[in-house]
């Protein structure tokens, strides 16, 4: 699901800018080159594809590529300090239940 990132930076921007490092989760390139363009200093792991395709789980990059980058977006989403966002998809509920069960998910992982 597209979520309005321009109108969450909007909403955002001292809290945002509060931070030294942020880390976005996303499939849109635009959003990463979006936050980039604001000089905030930005990390993101989601290898996009080069070629144009419909969007990136219709693309050329290998399926073990995305499952990784996939992880690392789960992995490092949960041990963030929040999550802000204003999407109502299915990965961002992931994410916030990841995130408020951290606990639980990392004494899973011992």
């Amino acid at each position: 699901m597209k979520c309005n990132y321009k109108e969450l930076y909007k909403r955002n921007l001292k809290y945002i800018y509060s931070f030294n490092k942020i880390y976005i989760c996303t499939v849109d390139k635009d959003v990463v080159f979006f936050f980039k363009s604001k000089k905030l200093n930005i990390y993101s792991f989601t290898t996009f594809p080069t070629e144009k395709s419909v969007n990136l789980h219709h693309s050329n990059i290998k399926s073990s590529i995305k499952i990784k980058d996939l992880f690392a977006d789960i992995f490092i989403a949960t041990n963030s300090k929040k999550i802000l966002s204003v999407s109502k998809g299915g990965f961002i509920t992931l994410l916030r239940n990841c995130f408020n069960n951290k606990k639980m998910l990392f004494d899973k992982l011992n």
